[in-house]
C-alpha cells in the first residue's frame, strides 16, 4: 500500500487540511501541538477507525463542531482507492458514515461493509496494523531508554507477544488434538500408500485387461462385420430362394395347366374320333337300317353325334364370340354415333310421319268414298237419265259435265292418295328401322353383358362394358319412347283421315242428294 494524500476537516486540531505524500521517505516536522500526531491518527482512523486518543469518536471532533471528515487516498495493486469517513454527532448520539471509491467510482458504502472490504484489500486487521505497522508517539523513546526486562515487556507489548503466548497456551490442547489427527492422517496416508501400490498394481492389471478388451473388441468387430456379411449373403440367398420357389410354383402351375390342356385336348380328340366313328357308323346304319323300324335308336345316335360336335366346336365358338365382342364393341360405337345423328333427324322424320299418315288416311278415305260413290252413281245413273229428260235438259251434256267433274276429282284424289301412301310408307319404314336397331341394341347389350375381359389383352373391361350398357339402355328407352310417340301420332293421323273422308263423302253426296230431292 502506498499513501498518496489525506484530507482532514474539523478533525482534532485540523480545521481543513490536505497533505500530499510523495514517493520515498516522508517526515512530518513541527512543534508540539502542531497536529503531527493528528495526521497519523487520521490515517489510523480512516483505515480501521482506530485512534490513540480514546475509544470514543467524540474526542476526534474539533472543539465546537459536530461533524468531522477524513478522506484518505492510497494505491494498492496498481489501483487507486479513496476512503471517506465522516463523524456526525446529533445530541448524545454519534456515528460514522463510510464510503469507498475504486478508480474514481463508488464501490460501496456503509460502516461494516467498508471495514470488511479494507481488511480484504490490505490483508490485515486493526490489531495487526496497530502492533506491526503503526507505532504510537513515545513508544520508540521508551524502547531505547528502557532496561532489558522493561524493553522485553515493551517489545512484548508492542508486538503483542503476550497475546501470542496466551493464544499458544490455549492452542496447546488444540495442537494435541491435531497432532493426534496428524498421526491418524499419517497412518491413513501410510495405509493409502499401500492402497496406492495395490491400486497401481490393479491399474496395471486393468490396463492389461483393457488392452486385451480392446483387442477382443477388434476381433469382435471383425466377427460382427463377417456376421453382417454372412447375414446379407443369407438374406440374398433367402430372397433368391423365395424367387426360385415362386418361379417353381408358377412353373408347376403352368405345367399342370399344360397337362390339363393336353388331357382335355386328348379327350376332345378321342371324342372327336368317336364322333367321326359314330357318324360313320350312323351313315352305315342309315344304309343298312332303312327298312327297319329303328328310328328311335337312330335319333339317339344322331343326338349323341350333335352333342359331340357341339363340344368339339365349343372352344372355337367361344374364341369367335370373344373376337365378335371386340368387333361388336366397335360396331356399337358406330351405331351409337348413327343413332345420335338419327336423333337430330327426328323432327324431320316426325313431320314426314305426320304427312304420310295424313295422306294415307286421306287416300283410304277417298278410295272408300270413291267406291261408295261409284256404286251409288251406278244405281242413280238410270234415275238421273229420267230426271234430266223430264226437266228438259240434254242428257248427254249434263252427264258429260258430271263425268268431267268426277274425273277431275278422282285425279286429284289419286294424287293425294299417292302422296299419303308414300309418306306412310316412309314412316313405316323408319319405324321398322328403329325397331330393328332396338332389337339389335338389345341383343348386343346382352352379348356385351356376358363379357368381363377383353378377348385380345384379357384385361378387365367390366367398367367400360357397364358404361356402354347404360348408354345402350338409355338409347333404347329413347328409341322406344320415340316409336310409341310415332305410333300415337300415326293413330291420330288415321283418325284425322277418317274425318276428312267423311267430309269428302258429304261433299260428293251433296249434289246427288239434291238431285234425289228434285226427283
Amino acid at each position: 500500500m502506498i499513501l498518496k494524500s489525506i484530507r482532514l476537516k474539523n478533525f482534532i486540531s485540523h480545521r481543513d487540511s490536505k497533505i500530499e505524500f510523495p514517493l520515498g521517505v516522508v517526515a512530518i516536522i513541527g512543534p508540539n501541538g502542531a497536529g503531527k500526531t493528528s495526521i497519523l491518527d487520521a490515517i489510523s482512523f480512516a483505515l480501521f477507525k482506530d485512534t490513540s486518543r480514546g475509544k470514543t469518536y467524540e474526542n476526534l471532533l474539533h472543539r465546537g463542531v459536530n461533524v468531522a471528515e477524513v478522506e484518505l487516498e492510497f494505491i494498492h495493486n496498481n489501483r487507486l482507492y479513496r476512503l471517506y469517513r465522516k463523524i456526525s454527532k446529533v445530541g448524545k448520539r454519534i456515528g460514522v458514515a463510510s464510503k469507498l471509491y475504486v478508480d474514481g467510482k463508488l464501490k460501496m458504502f456503509g460502516e461494516r461493509e467498508v471495514d470488511k472490504e479494507i481488511e480484504r484489500i490490505l490483508g490485515v486487521d486493526k490489531n495487526l496494523f496497530s502492533s506491526t505497522i503503526y507505532i504510537r508517539q513515545g513508544e520508540i523513546e521508551r524502547l531505547v531508554t528502557a532496561r532489558p526486562h522493561e524493553r522485553k515487556e515493551l517489545m512484548s507489548k508492542l508486538l503483542r507477544i503476550h497475546d501470542l503466548e496466551r493464544a499458544w497456551k490455549e492452542m496447546l490442547s488444540i495442537i494435541k488434538v491435531y497432532e493426534e489427527r496428524l498421526r491418524g492422517i499419517e497412518n491413513e496416508l501410510k495405509r493409502r500408500s499401500e492402497l496406492k501400490e495395490k491400486l497401481e498394481s490393479k491399474r496395471k492389471n486393468l490396463k492389461e485387461l483393457i488392452e486385451e478388451l480392446v483387442h477382443t473388441e477388434r476381433e469382435l468387430n471383425a466377427y460382427e462385420k463377417k456376421l453382417a456379411e454372412i447375414k446379407e449373403t443369407l438374406e440374398e440367398y433367402n430372397r433368391k430362394r423365395d424367387i426360385f420357389i415362386n418361379i417353381k410354383v408358377r412353373l408347376d402351375e403352368i405345367a399342370k395347366k399344360e397337362k390339363d390342356i393336353h388331357i382335355n385336348l386328348e379327350e376332345y380328340k378321342r371324342e372327336y374320333e368317336l364322333s367321326l366313328k359314330a357318324k360313320k357308323k350312323v351313315n352305315e346304319m342309315e344304309k343298312r337300317l332303312k327298312a327297319l323300324d329303328v328310328l328311335n335308336e337312330y335319333k339317339v345316335l344322331l343326338d349323341r353325334l350333335g352333342i359331340l360336335e357341339e363340344q368339339l366346336e365349343l372352344l372355337r365358338r367361344q374364341l369367335n364370340e370373344y373376337r365378335e365382342i371386340a368387333h361388336k364393341l366397335h360396331t356399337l360405337e358406330l351405331i351409337l354415333k348413327k343413332y345420335s345423328m338419327l336423333k337430330y333427324k327426328l323432327p324431320f322424320i316426325e313431320s314426314k310421319i305426320r304427312e304420310e299418315n295424313m295422306l294415307r288416311e286421306r287416300i283410304l278415305s277417298i278410295e272408300k268414298t270413291l267406291r261408295d260413290y261409284d256404286h251409288f252413281l251406278e244405281g242413280k245413273r238410270e234415275q238421273l237419265k229420267h230426271a234430266l229428260a223430264r226437266i228438259g235438259l240434254s242428257e248427254k251434256f249434263d252427264l258429260k259435265t258430271i263425268h268431267s267433274k268426277h274425273s277431275d276429282l278422282m285425279k286429284k284424289l289419286s294424287m293425294e292418295e299417292h302422296r299419303l301412301v308414300k309418306s306412310i310408307s316412309d314412316i313405316t319404314r323408319t319405324i321398322g328401322v328403329l325397331e330393328y336397331k332396338m332389337n339389335y341394341v338389345e341383343q348386343l347389350k346382352h352379348t356385351i353383358a356376358t363379357s368381363k375381359k377383353c378377348p385380345i389383352c384379357e384385361s378387365s373391361i367390366e367398367d367400360k362394358v357397364n358404361k356402354i350398357i347404360n348408354r345402350l339402355e338409355l338409347e333404347r328407352k329413347h328409341t322406344l319412347s320415340f316409336k310409341q310417340e310415332m305410333e300415337k301420332k300415326l293413330k291420330e293421323i288415321e283418325e284425322y283421315l277418317e274425318r276428312v273422308r267423311g267430309k269428302i263423302k258429304d261433299i260428293i253426296s251433296t249434289p246427288i242428294d239434291t238431285i234425289d230431292r228434285t226427283l
